[in-house]
């Protein structure tokens, strides 16, 4: 296994539909980080990230890396290769299916373990995905 797929949860095989079939104009650029990910009726944020390239067009089939941020606990035992999932907005906009449990397993139960340890229901982020908090706008005085 390469360094860069230890960071990832899962591979999988993503297809964007074109908007004739029903998908968006534009494209999925990697790293990019959408709540589109939907499965067993579920929506969940992931972090999509492209194998071979930079952009996926509509239209357009690729292996993708894909890591849940978030409360990735909440899918242990959800998630298994082969399983088909879609990608949702408003509509259906992708279609794909998961070839390889990287390390989701490790990565949920370390969240589990950070949810149980503190007693909060906050989601253990990888320092990666940590980010400074914005400052509220500052009120003209007038």
């Amino acid at each position: 296994m390469s360094t860069e797929q230890r960071e990832y949860d899962i591979e999988v095989e993503l297809t964007l539909f074109t908007p004739e079939n029903g998908g968006y104009a534009h494209e999925l650029p990697s790293g990019s980080m959408h709540e589109h990910f939907f499965i067993d009726g579920t929506r969940w944020i992931a972090r999509y990230n492209l194998l071979d390239r930079e952009i996926l067009y509509p239209g357009e089939t690729a292996r993708v890396f894909i890591s849940f941020p978030y409360h990735p606990e909440a899918l242990l035992g959800r998630l298994y290769s082969g399983k088909p999932f879609l990608l949702k907005n408003s509509t259906t906009i992708g279609e794909g299916i998961i070839i390889a449990l990287l390390n989701f397993e490790r990565h949920a139960e370390l969240s589990k373990e950070h949810v149980n340890s503190t007693g909060e229901n906050k989601p253990h982020i990888p320092p990666k995905w940590e980010c400074p908090r914005r400052q509220p706008r500052k009120k003209k005085i007038e």
